[in-house]
């Protein structure tokens, strides 16, 4: 069997069909077209990326996305950029230690983004959603205290992101779970966004929480982890100066967190889907056993000259 990579996400990872990037645009395509072409394999590299989805949707349909095509030989994690907009509040003053009425956020209906069995924070704990009816979530489990209207109710990013991998190193039982976990990319855009010393400051707060995650998933039997810093290296690519600070150059367009391709840049420079490929491989190809286990022996016999991959 070729050994099978699993993509899951949000439209990072698949945004179906919207922002004219085709298949062979997205970064899975681009990793596989990549890996292939310098091992001499043939990889599967399927997305499950889902618009508008926060971690906790996404954690609650790993269970499916994980399995629907078989088990993934690696399963690759880009989640988190929606969930500070998907967030909430508790809503009046009827909330109890574990029913909590949520606040309708602009543009959506109270507890959009929420998930049954992802896990939010509240007062600080963080508590998993056992159920969702009439606009308000049931926790699980109790809080120490019923929270005061207006009190934040934010998605989890950090457990849900653990979550996810630990239903996947469930899955591979006695084999090894290979995870690699994407931190956010660089906004960098013409106005606002992430500069060489400083941070938007909504991608610097989803950030802290998938280092956090990325420190707990490190310690977990059974994983190997490659983790992506993408703000470092495409803040790389600036100071190299391969691209211009504030230019919009990975954007689907202006201010747009959404990346674009090599072809939208006609062919000339890469997008920011072939970044982040670029930015995958080098952290696959730094896991010492990863290789051997993607490619057979033979083929790392014949590519052993070229060691590096880049657009």
């Amino acid at each position: 069997m070729p050994f099978y990579a699993c993509f899951i996400g949000d439209s990072l990872t698949d945004a179906q069909d919207m922002f004219d990037l085709a298949p062979a645009d997205y970064r899975a395509h681009r990793i596989k077209q990549a890996i292939d072409g310098q091992y001499g394999t043939d990889i599967t590299a399927r997305r499950f990326g889902v618009a508008g989805q926060t971690s906790g949707q996404i954690l609650a349909r790993a269970r499916i996305a994980l399995v629907v095509r078989g088990i993934p030989d690696l399963v690759s994690l880009y989640a988190g950029a929606n969930d500070p907009l998907r967030s909430s509040h508790v809503r009046g003053n009827a909330a109890t230690t574990m029913s909590i009425p949520l606040a309708a956020q602009p543009g959506f209906d109270a507890g959009h983004g929420m998930a049954v069995g992802s896990w939010v924070i509240i007062d600080g704990a963080s508590r998993k959603i056992g159920a969702i009816a009439d606009g308000a979530i049931m926790l699980a489990s109790p809080l120490a205290a019923a929270p005061a209207d207006g009190t934040p109710v934010a998605i989890d990013t950090r457990t849900n992101l653990v979550e996810i991998v630990r239903i996947y190193q469930a899955m591979r039982g006695p084999h090894v779970a290979r995870v690699v976990l994407h931190e956010m990319h660089m906004k960098n855009w013409s106005i606002g966004g992430d500069g060489i010393e400083s941070e938007d400051p909504v991608y610097a707060g989803i950030r802290v929480q998938q280092r956090l995650a990325r420190d707990d998933i490190a310690t977990m039997p059974g994983v190997e982890l490659a983790y992506v810093d993408n703000l470092a290296a495409m803040r790389a690519l600036i100071d190299a100066g391969v691209e211009t600070l504030h230019s919009d150059c990975w954007a689907t367009s202006t201010n747009n967190q959404h990346l674009n391709c090599i072809r939208q840049r006609g062919g000339l420079k890469p997008g920011g889907q072939d970044v982040l490929a670029a930015n995958e491989i080098a952290a696959i190809q730094a896991r010492p056993g990863w290789i051997s286990a993607i490619a057979p022996p033979a083929d790392l016999q014949r590519c052993a000259a070229r060691e590096t991959i880049a657009y």
